[in-house]
């Protein structure tokens, strides 16, 4: 028998008590047309293979979301990280700057004072 150090999670939540032996029955599969859809939304080009591939992958990911959906967490309170930090950004004190000039001298383009650059928008 496997100590519970060496379980994967699917065998540590069965262990614990938290998912029944029919856990596969609330499994989540992609179809086809869900992952081109998902593909159009991201603007990737995919293949046949491709598409059958991330179905598959996707569909596991959504699986494993389905097994934590079921952990009780009611007693872990939110954390937005784990480490023990505190705000560590300095206060904000004005300081010297470059003039205008300087800070423009090795501009390859410079208009009224500003830098110029190639418009990137449609």
């Amino acid at each position: 028998m496997q100590s519970k150090d060496d379980l994967s999670i699917v065998d540590a939540l069965t262990w614990a008590g938290e998912l029944p032996d029919s856990w596969n029955e609330g499994t989540v599969a992609l179809t086809r047309e869900e992952v081109e859809h998902i593909a159009e939304l991201t603007k990737l080009g995919l293949s046949d293979a491709e598409i059958e591939a991330f179905r598959e992958q996707l569909s596991a990911i959504l699986d494993y979301a389905v097994i934590l959906e079921r952990v009780d967490t009611d007693a872990i309170s939110p954390t937005a990280t784990v480490l023990p930090l505190r705000n560590v950004m300095r206060a904000d004190e004005s300081g010297p700057s470059l003039a205008q000039e300087d800070a423009l001298a090795n501009a390859p383009s410079a208009t009224e004072g500003y830098f110029q650059v190639k418009a990137i928008l449609e």
